[in-house]
């Protein structure tokens, strides 16, 4: 059962296959388990989105349990009443945070947000959502020839949703922007377009070892490169190995496309107000 890796936290040992170049690896069903593109994103494209991903780091979450490697119970008030959400904790009972942000648009989830809506990123900050944009459209046109089938079958699911929650010309409704988040514990993606694919790109700063991304279950890791691109089966449990920094500036931010499925379900803004 591949589910005894949920949470483990992955060494260099569990991923004896490291992948070099560009590489498609199939799994034994013949269905793509990851495709990877180096250096497919131009410089001047991931400089211009970096100041922007950078000042994401300072927007946390403590809502990522099998990221972080960590439980995740759901959050006590102090009369005893106990919450929906949950609350990621380590080994001592402390909230764990990690400088991870969501960006662009996001479903319904009921209570404070009771219909879709874009990210606070994008309604409070839209001159650097705006500095992001033409990498995100880079990887969408990089999605469209790598996988041509799985890219409209996405594209196509996209035009069903409202265009206010789209992020247009694309594939892909949501970003998650992970500022290092190394060493993850292994998961796999919930909420995203099952017929779809996983497509995560790299900017790299400074010097770093580690950080392989990797699938435990193929024993295949990848240490992507600043420009780097990889789409991959995000249903297969993959996690990240311990990032070990050699300078002050060490940077790894990973940035993660989707589409969120229940975006299929959003209303007319007009209905919405109403």
């Amino acid at each position: 059962d591949a589910s005894v890796f949920a949470g483990k936290l992955l060494s260099p040992a569990d991923l004896p296959i490291l992948l070099a170049g560009d590489a498609d690896v199939y799994k034994a069903d013949g269905s793509p388990l990851l495709m990877l593109r180096r250096r497919a994103i131009p410089v001047e494209m991931t400089e211009g989105a970096y100041p922007a991903l950078h000042d994401l780091r300072k927007r946390t979450s403590s809502n990522r349990g099998n990221y972080a490697g960590a439980k995740r119970p759901k959050k006590v008030f102090a009369d005893g009443t106990v919450s929906k959400n949950t609350e990621t904790r380590d080994s001592d009972g402390k909230i764990l945070s990690i400088a991870s942000a969501i960006i662009g648009y996001f479903d319904r989830q009921g209570g404070r947000f009771p219909f879709c809506r874009e990210t606070a990123f994008n309604a409070q900050e839209p001159e650097k959502w705006v500095t992001i944009l033409p990498m995100i459209q880079h990887v969408s046109d990089l999605f469209r020839r790598t996988s041509p089938g799985r890219y409209a079958k996405q594209f196509a699911a996209c035009l069903k949703c409202r265009p206010e929650f789209v992020i247009s010309g694309t594939p892909f409704t949501t970003l998650t922007v992970n500022n290092n988040t190394a060493p993850s514990g292994t998961h796999t993606d919930k909420g995203d377009y099952k017929d779809g694919f996983g497509v995560i790109s790299m900017v790299r700063r400074g010097r770093y070892t580690g950080a392989l991304l990797g699938f435990p279950e193929y024993g295949v890791g990848v240490d992507l490169q600043d420009g780097d691109v990889l789409f991959f089966n995000s249903h297969e449990w993959h996690g990240v190995t311990d990032m070990v920094a050699e300078s002050e500036d060490a940077e790894r931010i990973s940035v993660v496309y989707y589409m969120r499925e229940k975006m299929l379900d959003c209303v007319d803004p007009a209905e919405r107000l109403k």
